[in-house]
């Protein structure tokens, strides 16, 4: 598939299959990435193949950096991908009638699939309340790790937080669908971890719904674009405006329909250095318009040249536009500038004395037509019996 290049279908299943950039192999211990999707239909393996994408790609980066530890919103990302694949889990248990059971009371049907979800939301209520269970968590926990490449140090808070994240997903998909079974809707909470919480008890970063104070970096990159066109002394070329709108909409994929306030100065900064593999040729397609990041990212990412330093500037200055105009407290895009190599430096000397010499030391045949520098210095040279 042309615009999910990491897709495969093999038989009736589709697959996902990423080549492992060189720098990483040894790391990595592969040099490509291939993992079963579970399942025959094209618009799942999309959906779940552009998650995997993203994950794998997230790994790249923290395997560069040496970083182990994962912020508050990743953990949340990884909390809700457990929910939803505890629910589906569920639901296929249900459909395939393995209705289990630890209750001696029940030996098969709804009733024993009922008390089946009250035993596992027994289960990680207890877990939560110890302070998480390992133990317990230990198959989602390897999903997670394969998924990031590495876990973060187990005497960490953030290996803490994942833990107890992790249990409030299964947790709450359990409860979700016995309300289901019951007839009632219940909605799963804000996050399922309190740290990917800002202090107005929202969501924090990819996860963030649109917030009602309407600083969403995607409307107040379009309301930047629309007031500088609005200006002739100000406005910007057709191509330079494609330029802006590009990185815009790059950037606001990447981050997952940020707020201003999200971004701090490692994100900007992570954004940069994953664009920077991009092939320099990457913005020269009119398709690319119709792509999104992930797509980008698959058939141009990991170039063996990437991205001028030039180039990565450009992108920085035309995002920190947004939050100048936006008169924001912090730019996180200040000093992400990065090292431009020199130019030449060429400067223009007089003629010497001997070159003077074999200018003039004969009268051409034909005279210039006018007396002037553009005129005489071609019909001179063209006569010189010597190059200068």
């Amino acid at each position: 598939m042309s615009k999910h290049p990491y897709l495969r279908r093999m038989r009736q299943t589709w697959f996902f299959r990423l080549r492992v950039p060189s720098d990483l192999v040894a790391v990595v211990g592969k040099k490509e990435i291939v993992e079963s999707l579970k399942t025959s239909d094209v618009g799942v393996a999309r959906q779940k193949g552009a998650e995997r994408f993203a994950d794998v790609n997230a790994m790249f980066l923290r395997l560069r950096s040496g970083e182990t530890d994962l912020s508050a919103v990743e953990i949340e990302r990884q909390a809700r991908r457990v929910y939803d694949d505890t629910l589906d889990d569920i639901q296929r248990a249900e459909a395939a009638g393995q209705f289990m059971s630890s209750d001696p009371e029940f030996v098969g049907g709804r009733n024993a699939h009922e008390a089946g979800l009250n035993a596992s939301i027994d289960n990680e209520a207890e877990a939560i309340g110890d302070g998480g269970d390992v133990g317990l968590m230990g198959p989602q926990l390897a999903i997670v790790a394969q998924r990031l490449g590495k876990l973060p140090d187990v005497r960490s808070p953030s290996y803490e937080g994942l833990v107890l994240a992790l249990h409030r997903a299964r947790l709450t998909a359990a409860q979700t669908r016995l309300a289901a079974l019951e007839g009632r809707t219940l909605e799963p909470p804000a996050a399922f971890n309190p740290a990917a919480l800002d202090v107005r008890g929202k969501p924090r970063g990819r996860i963030s719904p649109l917030p009602a104070n309407g600083t969403r970096f995607a409307d107040k990159a379009a309301a930047y674009i629309k007031e500088v066109q609005h200006d002739p002394n100000a406005k910007l070329t057709e191509q330079t405006r494609g330029q802006y709108e590009s990185v815009y909409r790059l950037f606001d994929q990447w981050a997952g329909a940020p707020t201003l306030e999200d971004v701090d100065h490692g994100r900007a900064k992570a954004f940069l250095d994953a664009i920077a593999t991009l092939d320099p040729l990457w913005g020269r397609s009119p398709a690319t318009k119709k792509r999104t990041f992930a797509e980008i990212m698959a058939k141009y990412g990991n170039h063996a040249t990437g991205l001028s330093n030039r180039t990565i500037n450009r992108y920085s200055v035309a995002l920190s536009l947004v939050w100048q105009w936006a008169k924001t407290d912090v730019n996180p895009w200040a000093g992400q500038q990065r090292k431009k190599p020199e130019g030449r430096k060429v400067e223009k000397f007089p003629f010497t004395a001997d070159e003077l010499k074999k200018l003039l030391d004969r009268r051409p045949a034909i005279k210039p037509g006018k007396r002037d520098t553009a005129t005489t210095l071609p019909w001179l040279c063209r006569d010189c019996p010597e190059p200068c």
